[in-house]
């Protein structure tokens, strides 16, 4: 199975040649740059999930008083949704590219990473808690610390139904204060929740200091890379630079893999 990245040609080189130090383990990987949930840009799509955690609590703990703690989730945005028009209008991406999801999910180590595909809900509490209930099982000895800092992992994978057209895997890094883990229904092992901060990265967004954690993953995962440009001869111009990218880091793509946007592109 394929998804699909919907980003900018400057991400792209940022994606291809790791910007930045990179890891010696790492030197062939491609870089992808996940931020911290309540820094992304969908304002509606945040402020849903971050009161997602509360009205879960309420359902199933309602006498909980939750502790001071946060967990932070970082996210790369996935589509299962191939040249997807509204895709490309809503997010004002330039490129576009394919990874097989398989290769993806078995190159994650099990530890800190998953790749999941959201769940759409509507705003209202029974829905919320079945797709809660469909992302963890509870029981009557689970320990109150241990439900709220599920109830805000799974507010990383719930979005709310009007979302629901982009059809959007997410791959998720989670930090927290203190170190835990959770475990994912489908998930063969426990996901790690990791406390240090030391090789977090920032990147500036207008006024904002916008924190955000490198996936690295295989360059095998890439399999194709769609270009949205009406243009033709540019087209050609843009994919010869790709090329010469790939070339020098040595990731194969087949050149017909590399593709003008079909529904983008305006008939002549």
């Amino acid at each position: 199975m394929e998804i699909y990245h919907y980003t900018s040609l400057n991400a792209l080189m940022g994606i291809l040649q790791g910007l930045g130090s990179i890891p010696s383990e790492h030197e062939k990987d491609l870089c992808l740059w996940g931020s911290r949930f309540d820094c992304m840009n969908d304002a509606i799509d945040c402020q849903f999930a971050l009161q997602l955690s509360e009205q879960i609590i309420k359902k199933i703990k309602p006498d909980y008083s939750h502790p001071p703690r946060t967990v932070y989730p970082y996210v790369v945005s996935f589509c299962i949704k191939e040249d997807y028009l509204s895709m490309w209008r809503l997010y004002s991406s330039y490129v576009c590219l394919k990874f097989n999801k398989d290769v993806l999910e078995k190159s994650l180590n099990g530890n800190d990473t998953i790749l999941h595909d959201c769940k759409y809900s509507k705003n209202n509490i029974e829905d919320i808690a079945k797709s809660y209930n469909e992302l963890f099982t509870e029981n009557d000895r689970a320990e109150d610390l241990d439900i709220w800092t599920n109830a805000q992992c799974a507010a990383s994978f719930i979005k709310h139904n009007s979302f629901e057209e982009e059809q959007e895997c997410r791959l998720v890094h989670f930090r927290s204060g203190n170190k835990t883990s959770i475990s994912i229904k489908g998930s063969e092992n426990p996901i790690q929740i990791s406390e240090d901060t030391s090789d977090l990265c920032f990147r500036t967004e207008g006024n904002r200091l916008v924190p955000f954690h490198k996936f690295y993953l295989p360059a095998a995962a890439l399999k194709g890379i769609i270009v949205r440009e009406y243009d033709e001869d540019t087209f050609k111009r843009v994919k010869a630079g790709i090329k010469l990218v790939l070339q020098q880091r040595s990731i194969k793509i087949d050149d017909k893999e590399i593709v003008q946007s079909s529904a983008c592109r305006i008939n002549k």
